[in-house]
């Protein structure tokens, strides 16, 4: 039989040190279902925010769901064959900055 589970994008942890000023929730990896392919989440952006350049060593996705210059952002997020962001290699290509966008 196929496992599964619900989650709630409104509940799940949201983590605001990995990439600030980004609230990322990761609501679908191996720590919060037991995923062993795919990572899968929610990303906010307020106004004017922006993350870090990056890039991931495995295939990732974002579909964005909402958002303008003037209201938050919303995004949709996996990483396939990938179980979790500590899996994704994400390798940062400017240093981490919070404050006015470029």
């Amino acid at each position: 039989m196929p496992k599964f589970a619900i989650v709630d994008s409104e509940r799940i942890n949201q983590d605001v040190t990995y990439e600030p000023p980004l609230v990322i929730a990761f609501g679908v990896d191996k720590h919060s279902v037991g995923s062993t392919t795919v990572t899968m989440g929610r990303t906010r952006i307020p106004p004017g925010g922006r993350n870090q350049a990056h890039y991931h060593s495995c295939e990732a996705s974002f579909f964005i769901r909402k958002g303008s210059p003037t209201e938050t952002a919303e995004l949709v997020f996996t990483y396939g064959n990938c179980p979790s962001k500590n899996d994704a290699g994400t390798v940062f290509v400017e240093k981490s900055w919070v404050g006015e966008p470029r």
